[in-house]
């Protein structure tokens, strides 16, 4: 008997191939589209094929030598332009993309793919208003691809256009009601503009359909951290940890819950793993400092301090807090080095200066730390800690008329300022000026009821301690 001949056709070949691509058998699939172009040389779909399976092969220098073969031999076919571009987006080369989406779309202008592709590489290379030009682009061809509002609201809210991104998603929103991820936008634009419940209402209904989003998770566990639900912010960030572990800001915001629940040595571990993703990173070595200052470490946290500051050479709360710790360790004229560290850097910073004049104190150098009190207030003259800060400083050296001025100054600044109040009670009461320290004090406790126990124990008021008023106030 004659074999029947198996006439093949290059349309046959290349359905063959796309099957094979469905399929998974890329090497298979690509046989079949060479076939086909080796009968039909301008068959787009088969050059086509024949680029997604060397794409899916991970042929990558073969597949842009295929792209440039097809283009060469129709350079008017969009398609090839368009693979040349996400080539390229592939690689993060942005730029290099936006020219060959480019250039599709001068083939096809009202090409919303080639639109939307170029505008996502505008996005990526951080060029948003660029970005957005060409969203809006497509929007006007057709407002109801709920991608091209999700995106939209994505980049109006790195640009910080708060209403507008939120406008942008509710769009997605309705033309997809279930758009997860139109959803986890609009909780993270809710949440930059502090509407932390309504944030959670919408990551709350994103999860419902991708539970697993490790970003919408981090989102839900920040918003509840804002509502200071710190309890039930941490297992929500542990799940998304557990999706994505290598995301160093997971753990920094781990740390950031166990620092508000005061587990500290918990938080000191979860910013010891962010650091061993991202080494280099100051606010990771500061937090750690942080949670060894919390601790009582005090020596551990200047290294992290150090790092931090070594790393970063003007991460000014590194070096306010490492002032701090030293002092707690008693090396004040470290402590001091330090805070004349920051001033170089920040020298018309007036709480600087008040940071200084209570170093200064601890020193038991009260002429200096009326200096740098002065120093401060030359600076900010409108500055009531530094006017209240440098009467205590006048009543260590018992020049209660200066002391008495300084406070005055104090209060005419901040009415309600509890603790010049305070401070103007010790004065009169020095100066036995009963009745005015009785008002004074009257005053400070009613702003703050923690001075009656503080009053209670306070030399400064040995005078009083027998006047019925006194008495009543301090119950």
């Amino acid at each position: 008997m004659k074999k029947l001949k198996i006439f093949r056709s290059s349309e046959k070949s290349t359905s063959h191939g796309y099957a094979f691509l469905e399929r998974g058998k890329f090497n298979e699939a690509l046989s079949e589209f060479e076939e086909a172009i080796g009968m039909k040389q301008d068959s787009t779909p088969a050059w086509c094929g024949k680029i997604m399976a060397l794409h899916e092969l991970k042929q990558f220098e073969e597949e842009l030598a295929t792209i440039d073969n097809a283009i060469e031999l129709m350079p008017a076919e969009k398609d090839f332009w368009m693979l040349k571009g996400y080539h390229y987006m592939e690689k993060k080369n942005f730029p290099i993309a936006v020219k060959y989406f480019a250039e599709a779309l001068r083939l096809k202008p009202d090409d919303i793919e080639a639109i939307m592709a170029k505008a996502d590489s505008f996005y990526e290379m951080g060029s948003y208003y660029m970005a957005l030009q060409d969203y809006d682009e497509a929007i006007e061809l057709n407002p109801d691809i709920p991608e091209v509002w999700r995106n939209r609201g994505n980049a109006l809210i790195i640009i910080k256009y708060y209403e507008e991104a939120l406008k942008s998603f509710n769009e997605a929103l309705e033309l997809k009601p279930n758009f997860a991820e139109a959803l986890y936008g609009k909780g993270h634009c809710l949440i930059y503009m502090e509407k932390y419940e309504e944030a959670l209402q919408a990551l709350n209904e994103s999860l419902k359909y991708d539970p697993f989003h490790a970003c919408t998770l981090f989102n839900k566990s920040i918003a509840l951290s804002f509502l200071e639900r710190y309890e039930e912010a941490l297992p929500v960030m542990d799940q998304a940890i557990s999706i994505d572990s290598k995301y160093f800001r997971h753990w920094i915001h781990r740390g950031d819950l166990l620092m508000n629940l005061h587990r500290y040595n918990e938080a000191k571990d979860a910013f010891e793993s962010a650091i061993q993703l991202k080494p280099d990173h100051a606010e990771a070595w500061f937090l750690k400092g942080r949670a060894l200052h919390e601790n009582e470490k005090y020596a551990e946290a200047v290294e992290s301090y150090n790092e931090a500051m070594r790393l970063e050479k003007n991460h000014d709360e590194s070096y306010y807090c490492k002032a701090l710790a030293l002092t707690k360790l008693g090396k004040y004229e470290e402590a001091a080095e330090t805070i004349d560290a920051m001033i170089a850097l920040m020298p018309d910073n007036a709480y600087l200066y008040l940071q200084k004049a209570q170093l200064f104190e601890l020193m038991d150098n009260c002429h200096e730390a009326i200096n740098a009190v002065n120093t401060a207030l030359r600076i900010d003259p409108d500055y009531a800690e530094a006017w209240l800060k440098r009467a205590t400083l006048h009543i260590s050296n018992s020049d209660l008329n200066k002391a008495l001025f300084d406070v005055e100054k104090a209060l005419k600044l901040d009415a309600d300022f509890e603790d010049a109040w305070y401070f103007q009670a010790i004065i009169f009461a020095k100066k036995l000026k009963n009745d005015k320290a009785l008002l004074s004090l009257r005053k400070a406790i009613e702003l703050n009821e923690s001075f009656k126990d503080r009053a209670r124990k306070d030399k400064f008021f040995g005078n009083l301690v027998n006047e019925p008023e006194f008495i009543s106030l301090i119950k």
